[in-house]
């Protein structure tokens, strides 16, 4: 008989077996957990916001006709613990939760929507496997989420009768899920360009004729601070009929120069992937100049900690890391700080200076960690690499090098790669 699990996401750092543990108690006290796993990092002990709930073998565990697990299932997902929604699905090994063919993405959602609304929504086309939307830290929609069903067939049917519906006074899009690879792949083919530098009395009108002799266009519009304003915000968007004519406009209007200004012509980016290359574009010019800063007071704000290293130089931009929790006291929602922040100088020479001089003295009142920030997948390299220590092997005889000898290592602080020792091995030990 086969264990019945669910996967539980979106879990806030500081829920633990406990908190989920009281929660399915107060929400329906007649299912019983078998286990509570909370997924933590292996070097911080800290909650990765994911969690497993066993409930033993479905076959002995019935409440009135309904297995214990699929019911938990129904009564528990999208409920609040800690001021976190509560995402469950049935447990899957990695290998099948990574198929994506019944998966579906779904963009321009209104900001009150829910992940229970969405789940409501797509429900009447099948059995849904997992429902969610992507939130802001304030807590409203990001305006797009994720519906997977149990079989492709369910999704097709979904994809089919609900692109281009309107929900709640906005018109949704319904497009097959593309994991980044193949997401990569279909943004060689684009028909919508991004225009900046467009001079600020340009209207759409205008912009259109520019963009006319190569190609039909579909849309062309110029971005204002409100309907009625009389100059644009110095950029729009062109959308071509063909993807080709895009192409052929980027390349032949890209360099033009109108009133003094360099037109800039490229692919437009989704939100998401725009945000990313901003990021990389900051990172790249502020290299060595940004801080990791660690072990921050709960009730830090940017401005005090971009007033707390000003002292060393100039400070671009100084933020705190924050997340949602839940006062125990008042049963609130509040912002807090996750113990660190980054903290940008000007130049690499204050960012040294700011360096050195928390390693030796308080800063906010407490000694900080503060190193220089580096991305995830440098940081992982590296610590990788700190691990990889030559191993010398066996002699060709059989025997093992002693410690000590020429030409061998002493042991260093990692331990060495295990290696399978010979028998009849004699070892000769000298004090």
């Amino acid at each position: 008989m086969n264990q019945f699990k669910l996967f539980a996401s979106g879990l806030s750092p500081d829920a633990d077996e406990d908190t989920l543990s009281k929660h399915i108690e107060r929400v329906d006290k007649s299912i019983r957990v078998k286990g509570i796993s909370i997924i933590r990092d292996h070097q911080t002990f800290r909650s990765k916001g994911f969690a497993t709930l066993e409930f033993g073998n479905q076959e002995e565990c019935k409440i009135c006709g309904n297995l214990v697990g699929e019911k938990a299932l129904r009564t528990l997902n999208y409920t609040e613990v800690l001021g976190n929604e509560l995402n469950l699905c049935p447990y899957r090994p990695g290998g099948v939760r990574d198929k994506t063919a019944s998966n579906l993405f779904i963009k321009n959602l209104s900001g009150d929507t829910k992940s229970v609304d969405l789940y409501q929504l797509f429900a009447p086309f099948g059995r849904i496997f997992s429902a969610k939307v992507k939130y802001n830290p304030n807590g409203t929609c990001k305006g797009y989420g994720y519906v997977q069903y149990e079989t492709k067939e369910e999704a097709d049917k979904a994809l089919e009768t609900m692109n281009g519906k309107t929900y709640k006074n906005t018109k949704i899009a319904v497009e097959h899920f593309l994991a980044s690879g193949a997401r990569v792949a279909s943004f060689m083919k684009y028909n919508n360009l991004f225009v900046k530098n467009i001079p600020k009395t340009f209207t759409q009108k205008e912009l259109m004729t520019l963009f006319e002799p190569h190609g039909e266009i579909i849309s062309a519009v110029v971005i204002k601070e409100s309907p009625d304003a009389p100059s644009n915000r110095g950029f729009g968007f062109v959308c071509f009929k063909k993807g080709e004519d895009a192409k052929s406009a980027e390349e032949k209007l890209k360099d033009l120069i109108i009133e003094g200004q360099n037109l800039f012509v490229c692919r437009a980016l989704p939100k998401e992937e725009r945000r990313k290359q901003l990021r990389e574009e900051r990172l790249k010019a502020f290299k060595d100049c940004n801080l990791y800063v660690k072990e921050l007071p709960e009730d830090i704000t940017d401005e005090k900690l971009k007033a707390a290293f000003e002292e060393f130089g100039k400070v671009v931009s100084a933020r705190v890391m924050l997340e949602r929790r839940q006062n125990l006291e008042t049963g609130e929602t509040e912002m807090k700080s996750r113990g660190f922040g980054f903290v940008c100088f000007n130049d690499k020479q204050a960012a040294n200076a700011a360096l050195i001089a928390a390693s030796s003295q308080p800063v906010l009142g407490r000694m900080l960690y503060v190193a220089i920030a580096e991305k995830k997948e440098d940081r992982l390299a590296r610590i990788i690499a700190t691990f990889q220590i030559p191993f010398s092997g066996p002699r060709s005889g059989g025997m093992f090098p002693m410690y000590g000898m020429p030409h061998y290592p002493l042991p260093g602080p990692f331990p060495q790669p295990r290696a399978r020792r010979p028998r009849n091995v004699f070892y000769l030990f000298i004090e």
